[in-house]
């Protein structure tokens, strides 16, 4: 629907019924069903741990929510001991959605920050 709140859908976006889907309702059902991002809990970590100095080279902020019971905080801690290059932020009072306003704040900073690192290093300031 042009210039309607449901901004551009492409069929991809639609099910077979031919309603909308919010993105995040796909999102949260295309990770259900995959049982998450990785093939294992630990893979991530154990590409960090693998992947040496070129993977760690990676401009990287992790914003964690200190009440997070889905992914806790541990989590974060463990892959930033493995990848020390890493800021790791956590909003104390934060939990595991996007939508708290804590966490948002701080991924929008942390997001601005990134941009900020690359405009820097463009401009010939790089780190």
């Amino acid at each position: 629907a042009a210039g309607g709140s449901r901004g551009n859908a492409s069929s991809s976006s639609l099910p077979s019924g031919g309603g909308w889907v919010p993105v995040q309702a796909r999102l949260t059902s295309t990770f259900s069903e995959r049982r998450a991002f990785f093939a294992s809990d630990d893979e991530l970590l154990d590409l960090v741990r693998a992947g040496g100095e070129s993977l760690r080279r990676i401009p990287c902020i992790a914003v964690q929510g200190g009440n997070d019971i889905i992914c806790p905080p541990s989590t974060a801690y463990e892959l930033h001991e493995a990848w020390p290059e890493m800021e790791l932020r956590v909003v104390p009072a934060g939990g595991h959605s996007h939508y708290d306003s804590g966490l948002m704040a701080e991924l929008l900073r942390a997001t601005d920050a990134i941009r900020d690192r690359r405009h820097s290093e463009r401009a010939g300031g790089g780190r």
